[in-house]
This record gives C-alpha cells, structure tokens and sequence, in this order.
C-alpha cells in the first residue's frame, strides 16, 4: 500500500503506475486496518515498528488528503 502510494507520486504515464491513482479508499481503508492490527499484535516498540506504522500512517493521510476534495465536507467554493 505504501509502495502504490509512492508510485502514484511519479509522472510515469504507465497504466501500473497509474492504477494506482484511483483505488484512493480503498488503500486507505487497508492502510489502516493493517496498521491497526499490527499495533494490537505485532508491535513491539522497536524501531522497525514505529517506522512502518510511520509509513502507514503517512500512506493513510495522503490517501485522505487527496480523497477530501470530492468529499461533502470540502468547501465548493
């Protein structure tokens, strides 16, 4: 999911990398449900776990703040 997020950042017109833009929601939706699991029953405080519930994290707010746009909630104008 990381990985597809940071994909989805370059200017690469390929159709894989460009799949990527469109599943927004739904790589959020998993974003945070891997993070949450992890936490409850893999985490141990090392660094290693910090770091890719970071990555999670970062990959969950990404996925929102381009999703917010075309939501009710955004101001239209």
């Amino acid at each position: 999911m990381v990985a597809g997020t940071l994909l989805s950042l370059s200017r690469s017109p390929h159709w894989f990398v460009r799949g990527w833009d469109f599943p927004r929601l739904q790589i959020a939706i998993l974003a945070s449900g891997a993070g949450a699991i992890y936490a409850w029953c893999c985490a141990d405080g090392t660094l290693q776990d910090w770091l890719f519930l970071g990555a999670l994290l970062a990959c969950v707010i990404w996925q929102f703040v381009r999703i917010y746009p075309y939501t009710r909630s955004h101001p239209s104008g």
